[in-house]
């Protein structure tokens, strides 16, 4: 019998989205999922291919417009 693999959903970007403002740092994809408690000026932010960034400097941020997301 072979043993059973967990199968890990995998992330999608746009769900996860979830209606807040798409934005893009250093040019890639990405949202503010949480700001900072401590420092009023930083921001954890997700990239479209999941991954997870703390400390993000709000002025390295840029709004992103939904049509540039054409290559999904």
């Amino acid at each position: 019998m072979k043993p059973k693999t967990k199968i890990e959903p995998q992330f999608n970007f746009f769900e996860e989205l979830n209606g807040r403002e798409l934005m893009h740092w250093l040019g890639t994809p990405c949202f503010v999922k949480e700001k900072s408690k401590v420092f009023n000026n930083q921001v954890t932010i997700v990239t479209f291919d999941g991954l997870i960034f703390h400390r993000i400097d709000l002025k390295d941020l840029e709004t992103m417009n939904p049509s540039d997301m054409t290559f999904v």
